[in-house]
């Protein structure tokens, strides 16, 4: 099997959207935007929580031991 040959001038994303899974949520089960990962594609990328997100009753961590959402108040 061969592949096509990659896009000289394509790259990953340095911004990616984040979302969770968020059960018993005001919208019920449902996939709901967390944050950002910036410089996705770099040496140091860093995540922010969506200021709605951290508002959310039910909200998780998406990371609990890097990311935890004690005293977050969200940046985007």
């Amino acid at each position: 099997m061969t592949s096509k040959p990659r896009n000289p001038y394509s790259r990953p994303p340095s911004q990616v959207a984040v979302f969770a899974h968020i059960a018993q949520s005001d919208q019920g089960n449902a996939f709901v935007p967390a944050g950002l990962l910036e410089n996705a594609n770099s040496d140091a990328p860093s995540f922010t929580y969506g200021k709605r997100y951290v508002q959310r009753q039910h909200a998780i961590e998406i990371d609990p031991a890097a990311l935890p959402l004690t005293a977050e108040n969200g940046g985007i």
